[in-house]
């Protein structure tokens, strides 16, 4: 039986090999700010260049280019840029997260930082379009996508207004270019065409972990990507590539993580993906791995669980994972496309508190003092959770919340990067798919290898796909070989599904499936009781089934298993894609089969807050005080659930 690539006791005996820079040593040029390293040229020369400089730069996952996007920050503002005129985009929250961090790091050693723009492109695109200012913002109700649309449109011909805002940033850095596609990448390339003369940019990219499009593994892209459009990139534009590999100091993982980029990335290598699954598996056990033994392996994590990733090719068997993990009560976190954006369970939960149409700091500290002790407030301080109220809904010319602007941004889904949770659940590992932990690392993952394959698999793309998951690793890799799982072809809303004995699995909780009205309507103990059951909620993983009845006009409503003082917490949408998808499956079955009254087997993981737009006819159908704040909690469900035909267990 072949070892893991790298033995955990081993690992944990080796430290990052991060040799700084001494501390006598002379300032002779631009230095690593945020996190000092011994002298690289090839980061140097993207740090050093001068302030009109173009440059894409080619940077490995672990090969510094968040510690050079920052240092080149620091050096900008050396040469006199004011912060203000500085912006950074990314594509993902996780990567702005990270940026703030590293940044912050700067301020921390003396670098004046405070105003450098740092945004996700979609929060981004959203200001442009609303107004560049927090009262013009509150009132947008396009989603990001329409959003996008709109505002690449503006950067064809930008009015006066957008070209002052526009020129008012000497100089832009994006990060992670190699996800972007479709019309997000035509955003960045008019974006980085319409810096003004004496300004510059950098883009990091990417195209070993170019991989955005590819989950459902048919081997097609949804649109053309970035990388596909750098010739059209206006003026001189410099090519630059980061040389030295930073992730870890751990010699065995280092070789693998060096090895598997020269089969991605070498011109003349042919079948990549199999070529990286044969490595990779040599170094796996031999037998197959069940989501039984991968419980095993991650209880066996113990005390490193937090920095735990693990990692499947594609939602259905991460959520199947999960499954497994709650049956046992093992707390983790989930990280994958096609799930609610939970957006803080705090915000509704004070607003509610409160119960004013507009509130100030004293307000807000009061009802603060109320739930900081709750499970709803975890991670956040009252400081920081006023700043993000007052950025979703100030009121004009006060120092005021208007609550109906918070309302309408979580209506719209419209929200400031940072009260966007990060996962879904608040601790253990996080399991996830590979193109979920884009961006992320972590000192131990758990990469689940499928030895057969894709059929009429990308060749190239799947090796990318692999080498991202690998790579996301800092001290430990561990493969496993996984068993294989039947799974049908995903319907079209992208849910996973599989046949079982008697039924079928299908997954729970994509963006919809929850109908948010069902958390104020769906128990007979009436609406408060229910939010102040929901609130509540201590973050441990609860089980449910989703059962209809006609007492309650066919609602499939979420039940806790074993029962509680509240007969139900919520309810599942009656239309949209979940409700298409079960009449789908039905129909498989053949005959007249309708979907079944019950689903076995959801989890209740997480909370959210959501909101009604003032429009909605409903909003004033709604109890009070829901009626006027229109915002309240609802639950987070997820699961590998399980459903049976005619002549199974429920008919």
């Amino acid at each position: 039986m072949a070892s893991p690539i790298i033995r955990k006791s081993a690992a944990r005996r080796v430290a990052v090999d991060r040799p700084a820079v001494p501390a006598a040593a002379p300032s002779n040029g631009p230095q690593l700010a945020a996190r000092s390293r011994e002298p690289d040229p090839s980061q140097e020369r993207v740090i050093g260049a001068p302030v009109d400089a173009r440059m894409i730069v080619e940077a490995g996952p672990g090969y510094g280019k968040t510690d050079v996007a920052c240092a080149r920050v620091a050096h900008l503002l050396e040469q006199g840029i004011a912060p203000a005129r500085i912006l950074l985009l990314s594509f993902t929250r996780t990567a702005v997260r990270e940026m703030r961090n590293r940044i912050a790091e700067l301020a921390r050693a003396g670098t004046d930082v405070r105003g450098v723009v740092i945004r996700t492109l979609d929060s981004f695109a959203w200001r442009l379009r609303a107004g560049e200012t927090e009262r013009g913002a509150a009132g947008t109700t396009l989603s990001y996508e329409q959003n996008i649309d709109a505002v690449v449109e503006l950067l064809g011909s930008p009015s006066d207004d957008l070209r002052a805002y526009l020129d008012s940033f000497r100089y832009v850095l994006v990060d992670e270019a190699q996800d972007l596609v479709g019309e997000r990448a035509e955003l960045v390339v008019r974006l980085l065409n319409q810096v003004r003369p004496d300004g510059g940019w950098t883009v990091f990219c990417d195209h070993a972990q170019a991989i955005y499009g590819w989950e459902n593994g048919d081997g097609a892209p949804v649109d053309a990507g970035f990388v596909t459009l750098l010739d059209t990139l206006q003026g001189t534009v410099e090519r630059r590539t980061l040389e030295k590999l930073y992730r870890t100091g751990v010699k065995d993982l280092k070789k693998v993580l060096v090895t598997t980029r020269d089969i991605v990335t070498h011109p003349d290598v042919k079948d990549r993906a199999d070529k990286i699954r044969t490595y990779l598996l040599a170094r796996a056990p031999e037998e197959d791995c069940g989501f039984d033994d991968l419980r095993t392996l991650v209880k066996d994590c113990g005390n490193d669980a937090r920095s735990t990733f693990v990692l499947f090719r594609h939602r259905g068997s991460a959520q199947t994972m999960s499954s497994y993990l709650a049956e046992e009560g093992i707390p983790h976190r989930l990280r994958f496309g096609g799930l609610n954006n939970p957006a803080a369970p705090w915000i509704a939960h004070i607003i509610n508190t409160i119960r004013k149409r507009d509130f100030g700091r004293p307000e807000f500290d009061d009802a603060w003092k109320q739930v900081r002790a709750s499970w709803l407030c975890q991670g956040w301080d009252p400081e920081n959770a006023w700043t993000a109220l007052r950025r979703m809904g100030a009121k004009p010319g006060t120092k005021l919340v208007d609550v109906s602007l918070v309302a309408q941004r979580l209506a719209s889904a419209s929200l400031p990067d940072e009260v966007c949770l990060k996962e879904i659940g608040q601790d253990g590992p996080v399991v996830g798919t590979i193109h979920g932990s884009k961006g992320r690392e972590a000192d131990h993952v758990i990469t689940c290898v499928q030895p057969d394959g894709w059929e009429n698999e990308d060749q190239d793309a799947e090796a990318r796909v692999q080498y991202v998951g690998l790579s996301r690793a800092r001290q430990i890799l561990t493969v496993r070989r996984l068993q294989t799982v039947y799974w049908k072809k995903p319907l079209r809303s992208g849910r996973w599904w599989r046949a079982v004995k008697k039924g079928a699995q299908l997954q729970i909780g994509l963006q919809g499936d929850v109908d948010p009205l069902g958390s104020l309507t769906a128990s007979d103990a009436g609406p408060v009781a229910l939010q102040d059951a929901l609130a509540s909620y201590d973050g441990r993983a609860r089980h449910l089934k989703c059962e209809s009845a006609r007492a309650h006009n066919w609602e499939r409503r979420l039940i806790l298993d074993p029962g509680g003082e509240i007969d139900a917490i919520g309810a599942l949408s009656r239309e949209g894609a979940l409700h298409n998808d079960l009449w789908s499956i039905a129909g498989s079955w053949g005959g007249k089969a309708r979907p079944p009254n019950t689903i076995y087997h959801a989890w209740w993981v997480d909370l959210t807050s959501v909101a009604m737009r003032a429009d909605n006819p409903a909003a004033a159908k709604l109890p009070l005080p829901w009626r006027e704040t229109r915002m309240w909690l609802s639950p987070i469900v997820v699961g590998m659930s399980t459903i049976y035909r005619p002549g199974g267990y429920n008919w």
